[in-house]
């Protein structure tokens, strides 16, 4: 977590979060606060008869149970529909999601954002109390009954998807060939442990507090009035879940075989080179800047050049960052029915293309053209204030600070920054290129 000095927080509490252009949403208030159990808020005034409210908590692969990779996921799903009471623990027991759309609401949306995960849900401006101790509860007393077959169920439809994933084996050898990627490697293998209740309550209890939260609220509320609510709430600090048996054992790890991936496709290539470890929004802008240039449509300057230089049919796709914030950029390239080696044509050609792209100057017709398709990504979240609230969701889950000033921030990377971060990015002394291994 980036944290900001005492008088950069006065700074931006005096201004609003957003500064939007006409047709977007206005933020005519905003502020942020820690409450006394640790949790995050940042509230957005809007001219809307609704709340929209995303929880996020920070979940990294690298801290989920080792034999169990997704289990984190599944154990938050699984908890949206167990343990909690009506009111906080007034009346009869009820599924924490029923007694969520009896408050009213829209019931809980699962989310995963940038290494956190977390519900997001839609109520009137007038059930922001009961909401917010229904939030609450589900962090302190998720009974999670029953996890067992159902996280179970969850982590082998993960597998299954996992197994389709494009590239597989060669994404595992990527991260096993750079420095600190055998700590992600989990995220790219299946579960191979059992599933008791009392691993995924040990699990929810180190995930899923309420002093971990990052929480986004934005709606047509009383901001003094809300934060007032919120305070009251969640003053006491957040306790644990408590297994439901004191007794209850922990199983023994039971290992079954990882699936083999699927074969590689012999005319694809990977190149990973690692990105700055810096999180702030310009950094981060700069990033996105550089992968629409690279390749963020269909006259790329990779898939240009390469095309240009004999491979007519080639594809270009970039993941970044990859595996997770402050990871890699990874260029996946395809030049259909051919057979990649060391030698081939393709892998010259790459290489001097990401030459010229870290020499410079970047072309600036190309560049603008990235810059509007950057500003297109964002606005299209700008329309009503739910689209608001994910867009300062991500951000904030995504650079590790809150949200401040003019979202539009692709307009503060000027070409110079641009230039820069491609030089560091795309040095050729940090690139680690994986080919296909043919069976």
């Amino acid at each position: 977590m980036i944290r900001r000095r005492p008088e950069v927080w006065a700074r931006w509490l005096a201004t609003p979060v957003v500064v939007l252009t006409a047709g977007g949403v206005d933020a005519q208030e905003s502020k942020f606060f820690r409450t006394h159990d640790g949790s995050s808020f940042l509230l957005v005034k809007v001219d809307s008869r609704v709340v929209h409210w995303i929880n996020l908590q920070p979940a990294r692969i690298a801290d989920q149970p080792e034999g169990l990779p997704g289990l984190a996921v599944a154990v938050g799903r699984a908890s949206l529909s167990g343990g909690a009471t009506e009111r906080a623990g007034e009346g009869p027991p009820l599924r924490w999601e029923k007694a969520l759309r009896r408050a009213p609401s829209t019931g809980a949306e699962f989310v995963e954002a940038h290494g956190y995960l977390g519900v997001a849900v839609t109520f009137p401006n007038g059930s922001i109390p009961l909401v917010a101790e229904l939030l609450r509860v589900r962090t302190q007393r998720a009974e999670l009954a029953g996890i067992e077959p159902f996280a179970t169920e969850a982590i082998r439809a993960r597998r299954e998807r996992l197994l389709r994933t494009p590239h597989l084996g060669m994404l595992r050898r990527l991260l096993g060939s750079i420095k600190g990627g055998e700590a992600f490697l989990p995220g790219l293998t299946s579960a191979t442990d059992k599933v008791t209740q009392a691993r995924a309550l040990e699990l929810y209890r180190n995930t899923y507090s309420t002093n971990r939260a990052l929480n986004v609220i934005t709606g047509g509320f009383d901001i003094q009035a809300t934060e007032e609510v919120l305070r009251r709430i969640y003053s006491v600090a957040s306790r644990a879940a408590e297994p439901q048996s004191e007794s209850t054992p922990v199983a023994p790890r039971v290992r079954a075989p990882e699936p083999a991936a699927p074969p590689d496709r012999s005319d694809t290539l990977l190149l990973a080179c690692p990105l700055p470890t810096q999180r702030d929004p310009v950094t981060l802008a700069t990033i996105d800047l550089l992968v629409e240039y690279l390749a963020g449509d269909a006259d790329g300057f990779l898939p240009d050049r390469l095309r240009a230089a004999g491979h007519p049919r080639v594809e270009v796709a970039i993941r970044a960052p990859f595996p997770e914030p402050g990871g890699y950029l990874v260029v996946e390239v395809t030049d259909p029915g051919s057979k990649l080696d060391s030698s081939s044509k393709l892998v010259t050609a790459l290489a001097g293309a990401l030459d010229d792209v870290a020499k410079g100057p970047a072309d600036a017709i190309r560049l603008s053209r990235a810059a509007t398709a950057a500003r297109a990504a964002r606005t299209q979240f700008l329309h009503d204030p739910r689209g608001l609230a994910v867009l300062l969701a991500h951000q904030w889950a995504r650079s590790g600070s809150v949200p401040s000033g003019d979202l539009a921030i692709e307009a503060r990377v000027t070409p110079v920054a641009f230039q820069a971060l491609a030089s560091e990015v795309l040095a050729t002394a940090t690139r680690t290129l994986i080919l296909p291994e043919l069976r």
